[in-house]
């Protein structure tokens, strides 16, 4: 009986609720300059130029909060599958329009004429993107290509023109195939600023509010360490534009260099407004480079445009973005039940149960189970005729087991692991208790983490293969079969 109340009080100790605040910290990927965003169906898709790939083509990664990032297996646009380009893959973007994906994107395509920038489509955002335009949306030298939809329905294309010190703008067919009206927006040598040093004015990106335009950009070549990103406004997106003069808004600080060529996303649940840059490596090596967020806000003007104000950059622990919640949590009253474990929630779980293995080693105990191998989904994560890894769920909080089942011995060993400040914590119980499961014989510990009666009059309850324990009682009862 003194075990059963231990196992119980250490089960309800499993189940802390989520905290309040949890911390990002930049940078939060290596390997990515020119960062672009989409979400799409609460999933978040991240492209960009690939400093070891970017003469095969793109990657993609995919998140659920922002933060922790998972790279797709393949290329979203890889050389020779079907698409523009023979080389130099530069700052790609993806929009999604009437059920389609459509990729921005410049490349090498003749090498006696430089960046052309063409478009690719496909029919999910993790690719294979094809060629889709029909070739160079400008047979002129243009590169950092931006898709911009205005309220009335009109879209735009802004892109380096002729060179990397001058941003134009044009107008784009609704097919996506073509551009016209081209204008120039802002130039480097016509429109100097004293801490654009270098004639570069590269990187559009144009977001509206309030009625204005601000228009985006970086100053100073990309392998500067004062590489950075000023803004202009308008009251229209063909011009004319005005830069802010107090420019940059996101600029080197401290180790901290070569922070530009950004984009914005709003945070899960939408209050908040993110800036996407990419900075150097450190303060000696240019690549890899690495991809940033920041807060940014506006600071109410009484006449005229709000002024950007960038909470960046930042290298200390910050706020994860609103509405972001862990990927290992679900949300209050929902149950992730065909939510695939993120990698590093895999790779954490395991080390987790490593360590415990390892260290009841040291202490003379056998706990009888090896470090899991953890696939699956968190509505049915386990090791058949192995390890037993298993989610529990109940309304946010959550808690892990893993066990080995020997069927020849009447004992279970158990592993909990609960996630504690951000981090897995794993700790040992040996479970006598169990021994009743072997009356039915059969390898029966193969749980289902979500049931009708998962929790009743406050206790426990954990279902296994025919039946389940509720608090110290077993109750035949819920059949459950093996993948």
């Amino acid at each position: 009986m003194r075990l059963t109340l231990l196992i119980f009080v250490i089960i309800l100790l499993c189940f802390t609720a989520l905290p309040n605040n949890w911390f990002y910290r930049n940078p939060l990927l290596t390997g990515i300059g020119d960062p672009f965003i989409l979400e799409y169906n609460g999933v978040y898709y991240l492209y960009g130029t690939c400093d070891e790939v970017s003469s095969q083509g793109f990657e993609v990664f995919y998140s659920r909060d922002l933060i922790h990032w998972i790279k797709h297996d393949k290329l979203a646009l890889k050389v020779g599958d079907n698409n523009w380009g023979k080389s130099q893959f530069w700052a790609p973007e993806v929009i999604y329009k009437n059920g389609r994906f459509y990729m921005f994107y410049s490349a090498l395509e003749d090498y006696r004429k430089g960046q052309r920038i063409f478009v690719a489509v496909s029919d999910s955002p993790l690719g294979p993107f094809t060629k889709y335009s029909e070739g160079p949306l400008i047979d002129e030298w243009s590169n950092d290509p931006h898709y911009f939809k205005d309220e009335d329905g009109q879209e735009y294309l802004f892109f380096n023109y002729k060179w990397v010190g001058t941003i134009a703008v044009a107008k784009l067919t609704p097919d996506l195939k073509k551009i016209y009206d081209v204008r120039i927006c802002i130039s480097a040598k016509t429109d100097p600023e004293e801490w654009v040093t270098e004639p570069v004015n590269e990187g559009p990106y144009v977001i509206k509010h309030k009625g204005f335009y601000y228009l985006f950009y970086s100053g100073n070549g990309y392998a500067s360490p004062d590489y950075g990103v000023g803004y202009a406004v308008a009251k229209n997106p063909m011009g004319p534009w005005r830069k802010y003069p107090k420019n940059p808004v996101l600029f080197r600080k401290g180790s901290i260099q070569g922070t530009g060529h950004n984009s914005f996303i709003r945070s899960p649940d939408g209050k908040e407004l993110f800036i996407v840059y990419h900075k150097h490596f450190s303060s000696s090596d240019v690549t890899p480079r690495q991809v940033c967020i920041d807060r940014v806000v506006f600071l109410s003007k009484d006449n005229g445009a709000d002024v950007v104000k960038v909470l960046g950059p930042t290298e200390s622990f910050q706020p994860a973005p609103s509405g972001a919640i862990p990927p290992d949590h679900p949300k209050v009253g929902e149950v992730w039940s065909d939510l695939e474990l993120m990698d590093y929630e895999k790779e954490q779980i395991k080390q987790a149960i490593q360590n415990e293995y390892n260290l009841q080693l040291s202490k003379g105990f056998n706990p009888g189970y090896p470090a899991p191998n953890i696939y699956g989904n968190v509505g049915y994560v386990h090791e058949w005729w192995g390890t037993l890894v298993q989610f529990f769920v109940n309304g946010d909080s959550e808690a892990v087991t893993a066990g080995k089942y020997f069927p020849l011995y009447p004992k279970i060993t158990l592993i909990f692991v609960i996630r504690k400040n951000g981090k897995y914590e794993a700790f040992t119980v040996k479970n006598e208790i169990l021994d009743v499961f072997l009356s039915v014989g059969g390898p029966m510990v193969c749980g289902s983490p979500v049931s009708d009666e998962f929790e009743k009059d406050g206790l426990m309850v954990q279902n296994f293969q025919n039946g389940a324990i509720i608090g110290d009682k077993w109750k035949r009862g819920a059949q459950i079969s093996p993948p």
